[in-house]
């Protein structure tokens, strides 16, 4: 379980650089259509789950092992974070102030690091846990809901629409929800469906509570959940007119943040920025064909530097070529 420890932690330190990558293309090309943004997104997805990895001269990433699990039954240990400056300062401060039974007590590495798993395993329990139990009330809640038709469903305990279920989504509206905003809204969860938002999101929730001590983790997850939402808007504000758009984004005034949002519910209520999404709405328009080519170049660098890992070679890296030239 230790071992188990200091390799998540090992992936967590990559990851944090490849979400800080992330969150700066998506601030880089905020006027890039958001359904070009979430392939942002998919990157840091592939990089939590793909138990394999390569080695580039060009990867982005300073140290794929700022740890060594070796480390935990020594006497003492070193960082490797790729970024020469901190580990000079860092290991000559270890050097002269850490060894095991001289300057700290035997096994304290291996005890911290023991504590340091359980306290991650407890994160995951309790997190688990509370979304158990708010899907669960939020079941309950919709018992008393009665079918409009298809898979639509009316409910007079909630204040807002959205899509509840897996394999079987429900479209669930409060009762009174109607004429053109109950049209457009359905259009709009209809989206979600059609494209497996309610899936995706679901799955990136089960990344975060493994990843929950990431405090990055926890940004990209609600930066991701937003651009869900901006790229559903999109989506259905490119199929209506002009007059459709403005009443689209006065029914999401209306209806997008009438409830308190508990912890699971989350999951499946839209993003909270009301206001962007207007503005994004009513301020939509046909992309630069220029800009959407220079967006996919780039795509494709980033995911090649922040999919791979540096090459054991460090004197090939492309960061230790730029750190010796700083130097």
């Amino acid at each position: 379980m230790e071992t188990l420890f200091v390799s998540s932690l090992n992936a967590n330190l990559a990851l944090a650089w490849v979400i800080c990558i992330v969150l700066l293309l998506r601030l880089i090309f905020k006027r890039i259509s958001k359904r070009l943004c979430l392939f942002l997104w998919l990157i840091v997805g592939l990089r939590c789950v793909l138990p394999f990895s390569f080695h580039s001269t060009f990867s982005f990433l300073p140290s794929s092992q700022v740890f060594d699990p070796g480390d935990m039954y020594g006497y003492s240990f070193k960082i490797h974070s790729g970024l020469y400056f901190i580990d000079d300062f860092v290991n000559d401060y270890l050097g002269d102030h850490y060894f095991e039974g001289i300057s700290v007590p035997v096994e304290t590495m291996l005890r911290s690091t023991r504590n340091g798993a359980v306290i991650w395993v407890i994160g995951m329990v309790i997190l688990t846990v509370l979304l158990i139990a708010g899907i669960v009330a939020l079941r309950r809640r919709l018992r008393t809901a009665v079918i409009y038709e298809g898979n639509i469903w009316q409910s007079d305990m909630i204040g807002t629409p959205f899509v509840f279920g897996i394999f079987r989504p429900k479209i669930y509206v409060p009762f009174n929800m109607q004429g053109k905003d109950f049209s457009l809204i359905i259009a709009h969860e209809r989206e979600h469906i059609r494209h497996g938002d309610h899936i995706w999101k679901l799955l990136f929730y089960v990344i975060l509570i493994i990843h929950w001590y990431n405090p990055l983790m926890w940004v990209a997850y609600k930066k991701f959940s937003d651009d869900l939402e901006f790229a559903c808007d999109e989506r259905v504000i490119g199929k209506i007119s002009e007059d459709e758009r403005k009443a689209y984004a006065m029914t999401l005034l209306n209806y997008a943040a009438r409830t308190s949002l508990r912890f699971a519910e989350r999951l499946y209520f839209g993003c909270e920025k009301i206001r962007d999404r207007i503005e994004n709405i009513i301020g939509y328009k046909d992309r630069n064909r220029l800009l959407i080519a220079v967006f996919v170049l780039i795509l494709f660098i980033a995911t090649c530097g922040a999919l791979t890992d540096p090459n054991p070679n460090a004197d090939n890296n492309l960061l230790d070529i730029l750190q010796r030239g700083i130097r």
